[in-house]
C-alpha cells in the first residue's frame, strides 16, 4: 500500500460548517494470477524479478512439479505457453535417450530447442549422449556412463533424454518436463481507501482539513481528488488533486 502526499487546504467560508465527500472511483487490482512460481519480466521479456512488476512487462508462471498448482488468471489475457514433456530414458550399449525435442545419439545427444519465454534464454529437450566419449545435447541431455557405469539422467525440468550406459549397465532416466505461461502485465486501477477524514464529516467553517488516502495497486504517480461542499450548496467543489 502506498501513501500519497498529504493534501491540505484551509477553507474559509462564512457558513458555520461544511460537508466533505470523497470520490475514489472503482477499484481493480492488477492481473497477476496464481499458480506455480511467478516472476515478472520487462517489456522485452527479459530481466526476471520476483516482485515489483515492470509496467509494460510480462507475468510469467512456471510449473515444474506434477500437481504443483492450478493456473488462475483474474481477467482475460492472450498468453504464450511453452509445454515440454519429459525426456526418454537412455539404454544399454551406448543408446542415448531421446529428448522431448531432439534425438539421442550413439555418441552425442541432439541439440534441443531454445526459448526465452521465462525471461532467460534456455535450451530444452536435448537428447542423451551414447558412447562414453560423447555428451548430452544442449537442453538437459544426460551424459553417457563411463566403463561399468550407468548413464546419467537428463536435467530436471528440461525434457532432456537420459544418457546411454556402458555395456549392460542401465541408461539414465529422462529429465522431467516444464510448463511456462507468459502474458502481459496489467497494473489495473488503484484501489483507494480514505482513512481520514471519514466520508460525510462536518467541519467548522475556516478550519484546516488534512486528508490521508492509502492506495493499493496500480503504478505511481497517483492522482486523488478530494471534494467539499457547503451545507447550503448543491454542488461539490474540488479542493486538491
Amino acid at each position: 500500500m502506498k501513501k500519497p502526499q498529504l493534501l491540505t487546504r484551509k477553507i474559509a467560508a462564512s457558513l458555520v460548517c461544511l460537508a466533505l465527500l470523497i470520490f475514489t472511483g472503482s477499484a481493480l487490482a492488477d492481473n497477476t494470477g496464481s499458480g506455480g512460481t511467478i516472476v515478472y519480466t520487462d517489456s522485452n521479456g527479459l530481466n526476471p524479478v520476483a516482485s515489483l512488476a515492470y509496467i509494460g512487462g510480462f507475468v510469467v508462471h512456471k510449473f515444474t512439479t506434477t500437481g504443483s498448482g492450478t493456473l488462475i488468471i483474474p481477467s482475460s489475457v492472450s498468453a504464450d505457453v511453452l509445454v515440454v514433456a519429459g525426456g526418454g530414458g537412455g539404454g544399454a550399449r551406448y543408446a542415448g535417450g531421446g529428448g522431448a525435442g531432439a534425438a539421442g545419439g550413439d555418441v552425442n545427444g541432439g541439440v534441443g530447442l531454445q526459448y526465452a519465454i521465462s525471461g532467460v534464454t534456455n535450451y530444452y529437450a536435448g537428447g542423451g549422449g551414447g558412447i562414453t566419449t560423447g555428451s548430452g545435447g544442449l537442453g538437459g541431455g544426460g551424459n553417457p556412463g563411463a566403463s561399468g557405469q550407468n548413464g546419467f539422467s537428463g536435467a530436471a525440468n528440461t525434457g532432456g533424454g537420459g544418457g546411454g550406459a556402458f555395456g549392460s549397465n542401465n541408461g539414465g532416466v529422462g529429465g522431467s518436463g516444464i510448463v511456462i505461461v507468459r502474458y502481459s502485465y496489467d497494473p489495473g486501477t488503484p484501489s483507494v481507501s480514505v482513512t481520514s477524514p471519514t466520508n460525510g464529516s462536518a467541519f467548522v467553517g475556516g478550519s484546516s482539513i488534512s486528508a490521508t488516502a492509502l492506495v493499493g495497486g496500480g503504478a505511481t504517480p497517483y492522482s486523488v481528488t478530494y471534494y467539499y461542499k457547503l451545507t447550503t450548496d448543491a454542488n461539490y467543489t474540488a479542493i486538491a488533486n
